[in-house]
């Protein structure tokens, strides 16, 4: 099972983004409009743990992002998952920034699994903007999430933390 993130992980995230931001920007305010360019406009570097819902699982086994394994108390069938089994990390999953085998124990929860990798993200909420006590510096504390290309993922998959 993978290690829960801190929640402090998006204020981690977004900081040094915010650090460079707030050094080039000509205005001491932040705005909701800054920090979704600076959150939007380039791929950040992630490090995190995301939620598959359970209505992806059949389409990112049918596409080959995790290949299905026999496992004790269940086994996943042409896309569809029984009550358990798990997931093998293929290629193509690894190339999204996957990092983890799924382990699927039922097929109505949601799954978690390991990210990392440049990303693209969706800012979702703003949670606070506090001064860090450093010129031209805030500290910005979000909750994001990961926009894949793919088919599997219509919607960004919020980042858990």
């Amino acid at each position: 099972m993978p290690e829960k993130i801190p929640q402090q992980f998006s204020v981690l995230c977004v900081t040094l983004v915010f650090a460079v931001i707030a050094a080039c920007a000509a205005s001491p305010k932040l705005d909701k409009a800054l920090i979704v360019n600076a959150l939007e406009s380039a791929p950040v570097p992630i490090n995190g743990t995301v939620s598959i819902p359970a209505d992806r699982l059949s389409c990112v086994l049918r596409s080959d992002l995790w290949v299905p394994e026999q496992a004790p108390g269940g086994t996943i069938h042409g896309g569809r998952a029984a009550k358990t089994g798990t997931a093998r990390l293929v290629d193509a999953g690894r190339t999204l920034g996957f990092r983890q085998d799924l382990q699927i124990r039922d097929s109505t929860s949601e799954l978690t699994v390991a990210v990392e990798g440049e990303q693209h993200l969706k800012l979702l909420e703003i949670l606070s903007i506090l001064d860090s006590g450093r010129p031209a510096t805030m500290i910005v504390e979000t909750r994001v999430a990961i926009k894949l290309q793919h088919e599997c993922f219509p919607e960004p998959i919020p980042l858990s933390g």
